[in-house]
């Protein structure tokens, strides 16, 4: 979406420090914002009472909690040869109404199941590579989304390049 989004007037809590994740404040209505660094860089997710809103270099959407039957953090590792984990960390969003939401949302479109969304009505997001942030974005969104919230889930490592 060009422009972006309104900047909260009141400067929100800010869910990430130098990399480590940090407890949010108790549900008192306002914003959580975590600034996430990783796959496209300058991007954003603000979790509030009412919505969640994404923000990257490339657009980004603002959705109402109702729209959502669930929301949910994974995490994966792809095991490199020398040694070292390759992480990627997705915003897994399951609408409440499939057919309502893609047309209120034609900007999710490319999101439908991809990045571990698991087709018509569920869509995944690319959040980054530092496992830690899903820490982070869990306890925002265990903050304000209630039953919706469905939890970080880890899956540990996966075989070949398809989680990538």
């Amino acid at each position: 979406m060009p422009g972006g989004f309104p900047v909260p007037a009141e400067p929100p809590f800010n869910g990430l420090v130098q990399g480590q994740p940090t407890v949010p404040p108790p549900a008192n209505g306002q914003p959580i914002v975590v600034q996430i660094s990783g796959l496209g860089g300058g991007e954003s997710l603000v979790v509030s009472p009412q919505d969640i809103t994404y923000q990257n270099m490339r657009g980004g959407f603002r959705l109402a909690w109702s729209e959502l039957q669930r929301v949910t953090v994974t995490m994966a590792y792809h095991q490199q040869r020398h040694g070292s984990q390759i992480w990627r960390v997705r915003l897994v969003l399951d609408a409440a109404d499939p057919m309502r939401f893609a047309q209120l949302h034609p900007e999710m479109a490319d999101a439908q199941g991809k990045h571990g969304g698991t087709g018509p009505g569920s869509y995944g997001i690319a959040i980054g590579l530092n496992p830690a942030i899903a820490t982070t974005i869990g306890q925002a969104l265990a903050t304000y989304g209630g039953p919706r919230f469905g939890g970080v889930i880890d899956e540990g490592q996966v075989l070949g390049f398809g989680y990538l």
